[in-house]
């Protein structure tokens, strides 16, 4: 029976540490199931930022856990450039027990 991390010219069966850089041609495959509480559990670990030059997918939720103000348009925990479309109704908090 193969397994996904017998593929390819350098396969490991236990960890592997990586002091620099990695660079993929196509895919990073995380197989992990590991389900994220916070900013440090999960299937994939970044210490920095992540940047994504396409399209980002969430199958389940985005969670913000900072509660940064915005002070302006480029300011907040959440911020796009474009439009936002949510699919469900949003609270009215000035009649909504949600808010309080």
């Amino acid at each position: 029976m193969r397994r996904l991390h017998d593929d390819g010219s350098l396969a490991a069966v236990g960890g592997m540490g990586i002091a620099l850089n990695i660079y993929a041609g196509a895919a990073i495959v995380a197989e992990g199931t590991t389900v994220s509480s916070s900013g440090v559990t999960g299937s994939l670990l970044t210490k920095g930022g992540l940047g994504v030059a396409g399209r980002m997918y969430v199958g389940t939720a985005a969670i913000v856990t900072v509660a940064t103000a915005s002070t302006n348009h480029i300011s907040g925990s959440t911020v796009t450039a474009g439009g936002m479309s949510i699919g469900k109704k949003y609270a009215d908090c000035r009649t909504s027990s949600l808010c309080h």
